[in-house]
This record gives C-alpha cells, structure tokens and sequence, in this order.
C-alpha cells in the first residue's frame, strides 16, 4: 500500500451551506446530523461547525494546510506473503485449544502408571505445570479474536447492529473490559452475562491444569510368598543343658547385656538390636483365664511409650524377606510362644510366719525348715553362693519360684533387677530394690521380657548377630525347628495421580474455548470489510476537521501507518459561537504557534452542542 501526499489550499469550513453528507471537490465532508442553524436550543451553532483550518479565518496567520490524499484500492492491500503468515496464525491460533484437550486425555491414561516404567508421564507433568501461565494467555488470545470478528461480522451485515450491542461485543477483549461494558452500556444484560460466562473458563482452565496429574504412592497389587521362621516353642534353650551352656555361656552374657545396655528407644523399637522384629505380649488381665482362639489388639503407641512391653528384647529370625527397594510390604501370620509370669505378692499370715521360709533346693532330697535371716546376706559378707539345682529333678513344683543371681553382689540390685525397675542404665550401681509399692502387672511384665531374652540368647546365639531377611531359605521337611508361611507381598510404587474432577473441568473448559477458537476463525473468512474498529485512525476517516481523502478500504493499521506524521486532538472547533463544538481535529505547526485562537480547548462549564 502507497500513499501520495499532496499540499494544496483548502477550505475545510466556510459559511457555504452543503448539502447532508456532501464531500466538497477539496474533500470538505460535512455531518449529517450537524445541528440547524434555525434550531431554538439553548445551544444553536451555525449550519456547520467552521474548521479551524479555514482559510479565511486564519490567512496571514498559518500556511494553508495540505490535503493528505490516500489512494485507492482493493479491501487487501498486503503483500501475499504477508497474508499467508497472518492465516497460518490464524489457523494455529485455532487449532492450540487441542493441545489442552489432549493433555486431559493423555493425563487420564496415564492414571495409576508407575513413574519408574512410564515413557512420557515425566513431561505430562511439566506441561500441566504450565497451564496456569499459558491458558489464560491463549484464551485471552482466541476470546479477543472470536469478539472482534463478531463484532465485524455483525457491522457488514444487511440490517446492521444496534450500537449498545457493538459497543458491548466489540468492548468484550477481556474479562475486565467485558465487565465494565455489561455496567456503563446497560444495554444487552443477558448478552453480557453469557460474555462473562465464557471468560470465567479462563481461570477454571488454568488451575484445572496445575491439579490435573501428581506424583504420589501407590500400592501394587499382592502376590503370595512362602518365608521361613524359627519357631520358639520347637527349639531349646541352651539352659536345658548346663554342658551346652558352659562353652557359651559368655556369648549369651554378651547378647543379653547388649539388649540392657541398648537405648529405651531401640528397647521400645519394633525391631530388636540386630534388625529382626519382636513379637509383642499378649494382652489379658493377669491373674484371670486366658480365652482361646481370640485376637489381641496390638497398640503401637503403648508400645512405642513403654505402656505395653514386648515379649523378648530379641526378635525372631525371617528368611526369604527382600526390602531392597524400601517399599515392599509383607502381611503374615506366624506362631510363636513365650514364658509368661503373672507374679503375686507373698501374703503373711502371722510375725512367727515372717521369720521362717521353705526353700526349695531342688536336691530330691525332702524339705528342710530354715530361718530366714540365717540365710540373708550380712554387712561386710563375702560373696555367697545361692542355691540352684543344676541337673537334679524335683519330686514337686514350688507353688512360687524366686530367681536369685547365683554370684549376687551384697546389698546391690543386680542389672535385671534395674531394667524390670525402668532405670535408664541397667548396670548403674543401686542398692536393693523395695518391691512393695510396684504394680504387679507392670512388674510381672518386664519380669517376662527379661526372662525371655535371656532365654532366647540361648537359643542359638551364634547365628542371632548374622541371620539377616535376605538370607535364601533352604526347605528342609525334617527339620521341625523350622516352620513356614505364606506371606502376601506388596510394594508401594511412586504413580501419577489423575484427579477426575479436575480433567473434567479442563476438557469442559476447553472445549469451549476450542468453540470461540472455530467461531473467531470461521467469522475471520467471513468478514470483508476493513478492520476499523478499535483503532484510533479511524476518527480520522469522513472527518471534516482532519484534512484526509481516500483510503475507505484502508484498515486500521494501514491507516495508521500512512498517516503516522498526522497529529490530532480533541478541542473546541467552535471557539467564538457561545456554544462550542466538540471534534477531533488535525494539529499543524502555526496552530501550536497560535494555539486557542481558532481552536479553543475543552473547559468544564461551557455548553457544546
């Protein structure tokens, strides 16, 4: 497009009446709607509004001013290169909308994959990450482009568009301006509800998209297993024997101090010492039946404060266990057996009573009457032996067994007897423990754990600080020290997580948009005037106060670029009538010289017609 500029004299004004929409041979276009000169308003101006470029007002004061002349032509004056580009992002501009349909439909198929095995769930994430930032902007995009065209389409049509409804299509490029239509024009309010309907999908799109897929555990499915465990009740103590106690006898120590000297965290732990998990006791009332064939309810956090007490600090060797991958988890029963004590304060009848005990030296020999304070230890003794049967059998059981150290330390509590009173170290030097006032239901309980770790020390201490879970289970029938179960095997996998509401929205959301995409595409071939709304070079098309011929089938922005020198305001061109005129008129060089001598500026308290 080219434009040519020719300087002339001319006459923009004048008293000479014109007929209604008349263009002047010097391209003076007059208003048809110009107020008449007979009116009897407050108000009247002339036939016409005069120019200030007319030449008999400003001779001697401004050189004439120069008729712009913009040549004619088709209604598309750009280059076919250009044309191809602007429709190719025309049909791009279309056809984005999918992309966010897609990324929903992808996102649903990728629900509950692992992201270990899936091959594209990595960068469906990203994307979806995205969507808070580039929806907005492509529906901002395809709205504003679907309104502009109806704006368009509606303008060339045979019957026209009433102004109110123009102005508030045309208005509606973005939420905020749509809003603002729908309250200063009050002309169309289910027009502009059903405008602002569709731009609320704006934001509903966006956020739908950053809660569309997440990352986060899920459980595979079970599968069944066959692990090996030792159990307690087929084997034996080394205390069953004293000769194959005696080599070993050190080991055990060692075994059983390590678990007094360990932590009241690792005590309380689920797993022991050496990382193999320990069987809670069964909880019942003491002193009352035990009923068969029931379940306990095991509480972890009375475990885990020390309310409830664990059979043995020693837990119980698993073979065939894999926990390489940190996730996997194994549901199984199996069956194990404990010593449990229910201990009993002694009752005294009488003070004769006090001062004689039975002792049952379990020397198959009949019971022998002693004193008690006979056998009690005395200030400053030396170390005494106490009585046990190391291999003898009795005739009777005792109706209460008392423990005692076989080398104890005079008038101080053994390491035992620290660890059943919840002393922080088991081995810090204390004197002798007053049982009188302990519950014994507490104390019946840490007598049991620690009677049973002692005990299972025993049960083949060798193997107690090397068997681990991985260890592969050989299966032996005839070995009865071993029992096997069948375990139900899951792992716990890191899987996108598709929120279905969410993609719903999105897909709804975008299918809308993808309407106004088509709808502002199909409008686009359809419209063939020129694009003149919106553009600020259109107030200078048929303007009589802007010297500018030609160029109707000009756009806005070809207009703008052939008139980019032009400069125009918004004044009073009517500055001596008592009422003025309002009007955008053309700036020249003798007018900013002169200005408000032909060209008044707008004041807040004058009329204007």
């Amino acid at each position: 497009m080219t434009s040519t500029t020719h300087y002339q004299p001319v006459s923009l004004g004048g008293n000479d009446p014109q007929g209604p929409g008349r263009v002047s041979t010097l391209g003076n276009t007059h208003l048809e709607n110009e107020p008449d000169g007979n009116s009897d308003s407050e108000c009247s101006p002339s036939i016409h509004a005069p120019s200030c470029y007319d030449s008999s007002a400003v001779k001697g004061v401004q050189e004439p001013l120069g008729l712009i002349n913009l040549k004619s032509g088709p209604l598309s004056h750009e280059h076919w290169i250009l044309q191809l580009f602007s429709w190719a992002w025309e049909l791009v501009l279309t056809v984005l909308p999918l992309f966010f349909i897609a990324l929903a439909i992808t996102a649903i198929f990728l629900n509950k994959s692992p992201v270990a095995t899936s091959a594209y769930g990595d960068r469906i994430v990203e994307a979806s990450r995205l969507g808070p930032t580039i929806y907005p902007i492509l529906f901002a995009m395809v709205a504003a482009r679907f309104y502009k065209n109806a704006a368009r389409w509606h303008l060339e049509r045979p019957q026209g568009v009433r102004v109110s409804s123009l102005e508030q299509i045309f208005g509606s490029q973005s939420f905020a301006s749509a809003l603002e239509r729908l309250i200063v024009v009050r002309a169309q309010l289910l027009l502009g509800i059903l405008i602002l309907s569709t731009w609320a999908m704006s934001p509903l799109g966006g956020q739908s998209s950053s809660r569309l897929v997440r990352i986060g555990p899920m459980e595979v499915e079970a599968i069944d297993q066959e692990i090996q465990y030792d159990h307690r009740a087929y084997q034996l103590s080394l205390y069953h024997d004293i000769q194959d106690l005696r080599p070993a006898l050190g080991l055990v120590s060692v075994l059983y101090s390590s678990c007094l000297l360990s932590s009241k965290s690792q005590q309380r732990a689920f797993m022991d010492v050496w990382g193999r998990p320990k069987i809670p006791q069964w909880q019942h009332n003491r002193g009352g039946s035990v009923e068969n064939k029931t379940w306990s309810e095991i509480n972890r956090k009375d475990l885990a404060t020390g309310k409830a007490d664990y059979a043995s600090l020693i837990g119980i060797h698993l073979q065939g266990l894999d926990f390489a991958d940190k996730t996997t988890r194994y549901e199984f029963n199996i069956s194990s057996a404990y010593v449990d004590f229910d201990c009993v304060k002694t009752r005294i009848a009488s003070a004769n009573d006090a001062r004689s005990f039975t002792l049952w030296q379990e020397n198959a020999t009949s019971n022998t009457m002693v004193r008690l304070e006979d056998v009690l230890p005395k200030y400053d003794a030396q170390s005494f032996k106490a009585f046990l049967a190391w291999a003898a059998w009795p005739r009777a059981e005792p109706p209460y067994l008392l423990y005692v150290s076989k080398h104890p330390t005079p008038w101080a509590a053994s390491a035992t007897e620290n660890y059943i009173a919840n002393d922080e170290d088991a081995f810090n030097k204390h004197g002798l423990r007053t049982w009188t006032e302990v519950d014994m239901d507490v104390f019946s309980s840490r007598l049991t754990n620690s009677f049973n770790t002692m005990w299972q020390a025993a049960i083949d201490p060798h193997n107690i600080t090397k068997a681990t879970f991985a260890d592969t289970p050989i299966p032996d029938p005839d070995n009865p020290l071993t029992s096997r179960t069948v375990a139900k095997v899951s792992r716990t996998l890191q899987a996108y997580h598709v929120d279905m509401l969410w993609a719903v929205v999105l897909i709804v959301a975008t299918l809308i948009l993808q309407v106004l995409a088509v709808g502002g595409f199909v409008l686009r071939f359809l419209v063939r005037g020129p694009d003149i709304l919106g553009f600020a070079s259109s107030l200078t098309r048929d303007n009589r106060f802007v010297p500018v011929s030609g160029g109707s089938s000009l756009d806005g922005a070809e207009r703008s670029r052939s008139l980019r020198e032009l400069r125009i305001r918004l004044v009073d061109v009517q500055p001596e009538g008592s009422c003025g005129y309002i009007a955008v008129s053309a700036v020249t060089l003798a007018d900013e010289e002169k200005s408000g001598q032909f060209c008044r500026p707008l004041e807040q308290n004058r009329l204007y017609s």
